[in-house]
């Protein structure tokens, strides 16, 4: 496959010049060179990075790759046994392409990101049948209604009349952070966290592309979503990991008024940054989700 995949135009790549692609055509979380090296170099994933270049020589795509599948998409991390260790969902794999890029890529992936679908030769969703839940804007087409913004507004009021507290998730630190997610995950999902015994390995690596908040009522911490976050020239792209709540405070809906802040701020720092705001929530597998998000297919890359 190497002598094919030459023969079209790509070359080995150094990872300063993968960094350097992601950073000037765009990305998502899970192919974030920092993440990506999280994951290599607690795993046995035969990485490489390959680019390919235009007539004048200048960069117009880049991807990272783990043997014969694209890098960080979960059809690899399943098969390396990541989730075992660490939670990244199901991640949208956005790979940093130019829009002046066209062609095949000869590697596996089941996830790729509609935005990346057109440039793609052998990209389809045919015979794929996955898909992921996108946030709705907040204005524009196919946004929340303002009847529903309103509502969330009048929820946060009350959660703070009522004992509630929002903090930043930078006022907590790391390990802070990890104690009190595992403990709402298990108060969600009435079940210990599988992925426990790596958590603060998790959260000591990854806190800087970390984002959100955290709600506490009476002083103690309520509501906290685990999202990943990272800035493009192009995308602000944010995975809504996972989460918990503590369900005695059921009344507050205090996961409802947490999901409505992490999306508002995200929303506005991507516009205030004027970049496209890629916030997933993941697979569709809730159906709380679809108030939230619109559903979108991914691709999948024929090989051979």
């Amino acid at each position: 496959m190497l002598g094919n995949f030459r023969s079209l135009g790509w070359e080995p790549l150094s990872h300063d010049d993968y960094g350097r692609c992601w950073h000037r055509h765009g990305g998502s979380v899970i192919s974030h060179p920092a993440v990506l090296a999280f994951i290599e170099s607690r795993f046995d994933c035969n990485p490489a990075r390959w680019g390919r270049r235009n007539r004048k020589g200048e960069l117009i795509g880049a991807i990272a790759t783990w043997g014969n599948f694209l890098a960080g998409d979960k059809s690899a991390m399943l098969r390396l046994g990541l989730d075992d260790r660490h939670d990244f969902g199901s991640p949208e794999l956005i790979l940093p392409l130019s829009p002046e890029f066209h062609g095949p890529i000869l590697y596996r992936g089941k996830f790729v990101s509609p935005v990346n679908a057109p440039l793609i030769l052998n990209a389809t969703t045919k015979g794929n049948g996955r898909s992921l839940c996108f946030a709705k804007p907040l204005e524009g087409e196919g946004s929340l209604s303002g009847r529903t913004r309103q509502r969330r507004r009048s929820q946060t009021r009350h959660l703070c009349q009522h004992g509630g507290q929002i903090r930043n998730i930078d006022t907590f630190t790391p390990r802070e952070l990890a104690d009190l997610y595992a403990v709402l995950f298990e108060k969600r999902w009435q079940r210990p966290m599988p992925t426990l015994d790596g958590l603060h390995e998790y959260f000591d690596s990854l806190a800087p592309y970390m984002t959100g908040h955290v709600i506490l009522i009476d002083g103690a911490p309520a509501a906290y979503q685990l999202l990943l976050a990272t800035r493009s020239s192009r995308f602000l792209s944010v995975e809504y990991i996972n989460g918990g709540v503590d369900p005695a405070h059921g009344e507050l809906s205090p996961g409802t008024v947490l999901t409505w802040l992490n999306v508002e701020s995200c929303w506005n720092a991507a516009k205030e940054a004027g970049l496209a705001l890629r916030y997933s929530f993941g697979r569709n597998s809730f159906d709380y989700k679809a108030q939230w998000a619109h559903e979108a297919f991914v691709s999948r890359t024929v090989t051979f």
